[in-house]
């Protein structure tokens, strides 16, 4: 059972619901354990099993097209004011 501290000035012991189920997230028997890659459509529910090497290389690589394609759209909203 997870409990929060009675002699917290702040929560007295109380938990947020976030916290207050975090148990029941980390020991349920179907969270996930390894990272996953969506294979077909998104609403078919297909997944396939990737390193985490690969996880950490796609996300960085979602970042990065992000981050790019905020920059271009900052770059066309400035191109706009000034003509």
């Amino acid at each position: 059972m997870l409990r929060g501290n009675p002699d917290h000035p702040f929560t007295r012991g109380a938990l947020c619901a976030k916290v207050a189920r975090y148990l029941d997230h980390t020991r349920a028997p179907d969270r996930l354990l390894h990272p996953l890659r969506r294979v077909g459509a998104k609403d078919e529910g297909r997944f396939e099993r990737i390193t985490w090497d690969d996880a950490f290389a796609e996300r960085l690589l979602a970042v990065n097209v992000n981050a790019a394609t905020e920059e271009r759209d900052a770059d066309l909203r400035e191109c706009r004011e000034i003509t």
